[in-house]
């Protein structure tokens, strides 16, 4: 995986030109706000039943056949809630500030993972990925069919870092990023907007679509 700022363009191109009817056209930047504020307590009952209506928005809990109901989602995400607090506190409490997919490599967060994709009983990554997005937003991409494509989640998680890392123009990403989010947004980009993951994010949107 090679990051371009050209694909950027591409992705944020394809973003606002195919979702400007469906998708927030600041990039989530009003999402992070509220993922954070709702996550400040921890994983809580509260935390859960909010993130349920969020996963059935974001039709992470629809994608399959039979689809699964959003009870059935939130029985079995309360069933092991305590588990995945206990997860998030060791995750978060291996670093000193929000937690970035940098931090760790794939062993270190593979039981969260997993643990994820327990509640749906899918062995695709749509729907843990998005709500470990929705835990950790600088730790999981989102990963679905439309815009970016289905890949291997623990190959494609494990490249981030060696492609981020090469990556000599992430300023410049930055920037480019900041501008499109600000130009939508009423909201001062949030201090934890998970940069890293959203410009690879749209660098690969910007290569599977081909959007100019």
């Amino acid at each position: 995986m090679n990051l371009k700022i050209e694909d950027l363009q591409k992705g944020i191109n394809w973003w606002r030109k195919e979702k400007a009817e469906k998708w927030p056209q600041d990039f989530h930047n009003r999402v992070y706000h509220e993922l954070y504020d709702l996550r400040k307590n921890g994983l809580t009952e509260r935390w859960w039943r909010n993130t349920v209506d969020r996963l059935w928005a974001w039709r992470a809990i629809r994608s399959k056949t039979p689809p699964n109901t959003k009870w059935e989602i939130q029985e079995r995400g309360l069933e092991i809630l305590n588990k995945l607090q206990e997860l998030y506190t060791d995750i978060k409490g291996k670093v000193d500030k929000e937690p970035v997919f940098l931090d760790f490599n794939w062993n270190e967060i593979r039981d969260l993972y997993q643990q994820l994709s327990w509640i749906k009983n899918s062995a695709s990554p749509n729907f843990p990925s998005k709500l470990g997005h929705f835990i950790f937003p600088k730790v999981f991409r989102v990963m679905d069919h439309e815009a970016t494509g289905i890949e291997n989640y623990s190959l494609f998680w494990s490249s981030m870092g060696a492609a981020w890392n090469s990556f000599e123009e992430k300023q410049e990403a930055k920037d480019i990023l900041t501008k499109s989010i600000t130009e939508f947004s009423r909201l001062q980009v949030h201090e934890n907007y998970p940069f890293e993951i959203k410009i690879i994010e749209l660098c690969n949107i910007g290569r599977k679509h081909m959007i100019a």
